[in-house]
């Protein structure tokens, strides 16, 4: 009898812990939501682009680099949160009307960025960044970009810019930000402390 009261304890203990890790982990993932709404505020646009430029993307690898796992986490809050409505997309926009911006395939490319970002550092980050660099920045391209000009591509239709060609779409909503993003992850994982 008391062997089974100490083992309902310790169970009892167990799941406390369990449970306030894992709100000590949303939370952090909140914060990092919070540091992409941030980021997103860092804007300029070049003329003839629908697209700002953001730091959003250094967000979203430190995300990865720091929370590894849950990193897809924080940026999932940030999407649903924005579409609920905290003002923290880029020109302090929220709601539902960010489905109306050009821009807004890039956001949910970021949350695939992270996750698949994240489990990658988990699984792989060594000392050497350029191991840790050249991956993220090979992720970052192919949804970040890739949600990006698939989005922007219908958004171009919608608003009546029809026959648009892949050329275009790249020029537009990729190969302007490739140079861009390339030195902001770079920074985040050159700054990044290393594992031991």
């Amino acid at each position: 009898m008391n062997t089974s009261k100490q083992m309902i304890e310790c169970n009892t203990r167990v799941g406390t812990l369990i449970q306030s890790e894992v709100l000590k982990k949303l939370l952090i993932c909140l914060g990092f939501a919070a540091l992409t709404g941030i980021s997103a505020q860092i804007k300029w646009y070049v003329p003839g682009n629908p697209i700002p430029f953001t730091m959003q993307t250094a967000a979203v690898a430190l995300s990865a680099l720091s929370l590894k796992r849950w990193a897809g986490m924080s940026q999932l809050f940030y999407v649903v949160l924005g579409v609920l409505g905290v003002p923290w997309f880029s020109n302090q926009a929220g709601g539902l009307s960010f489905l109306l911006l050009p821009s807004a395939g890039y956001l949910i490319g970021f949350i695939f960025t992270a996750f698949i970002g994240g489990w990658f550092v988990e699984k792989y980050y060594t000392k050497l960044h350029v191991f840790t660099f050249l991956p993220l920045t090979l992720i970052n391209v192919l949804f970040v970009h890739g949600f990006g000009m698939l989005y922007l591509n219908t958004w171009m239709i919608v608003s009546h810019q029809p026959n648009v060609s892949f050329a275009m779409l790249f020029i537009k909503g990729s190969l302007p930000f490739l140079w861009y993003d390339l030195g902001k992850i770079l920074l985040v994982t050159g700054l990044y402390p290393v594992k031991e």
